[in-house]
């Protein structure tokens, strides 16, 4: 890692079409089921992969797993 000032800066790359989510009012179950909702609208022939990033809660992957089995 270069030291500031020892070289030039480069653009990091630019995300495109990403979508965020979270919610202090909503319960897990509601908030990962929106995410769903958008992934399916997004892809709804699930043609390509799909990734949900968490903190390691255990409860949230749970509730992912279980979206995820419920909708096939």
């Amino acid at each position: 890692m270069a030291r500031s000032g020892d070289c030039s800066k480069t653009a990091g790359p630019v995300a495109k079409a990403k979508w965020l989510t979270a919610s202090v009012a909503e319960d897990a179950r509601r908030v990962i089921e929106a995410a769903f909702l958008e992934a399916e609208r997004r892809d709804p022939g699930h043609l390509r992969p799909w990734v949900a990033l968490v903190d390691g809660n255990n409860h949230q992957i749970n509730r992912i797993k279980t979206e995820a089995n419920k909708r096939g």
